[in-house]
C-alpha cells in the first residue's frame, strides 16, 4: 500500500468492496444501474489519474453506498 497517500490506500479497499458487492449482484442490476456503475468507476479512474486522491476517495464511498442502497433493495 502506498504509506505517503493513505487516501489511495482506502480507495483502492473500497474498490475491492465495490468489486465484491457487483459480483454478487450483477445479474439483478438494471441496464441504467449498470451504466451508473460504469460511469461511477470512471470518475474514481479519473480524479486518481489526475492527482485528486481526495476527490476519487469520495467518489468510492458514494459507489459504495449506491451499491449498497440498490443491492438491498433487490
Amino acid at each position: 500500500m502506498d504509506e505517503e497517500n493513505p487516501e489511495v490506500d482506502e480507495v483502492l479497499e473500497l474498490s475491492y468492496e465495490i468489486l465484491n458487492l457487483i459480483e454478487e449482484n450483477i445479474e439483478s442490476f438494471t441496464e441504467e444501474e449498470k451504466e451508473t456503475l460504469y460511469t461511477s468507476n470512471e470518475s474514481i479512474q479519473f480524479f486518481l489519474d489526475i492527482g485528486d486522491e481526495e476527490r476519487s476517495l469520495t467518489e468510492a464511498k458514494q459507489l459504495k453506498q449506491y451499491l449498497l442502497k440498490i443491492s438491498t433493495e433487490i
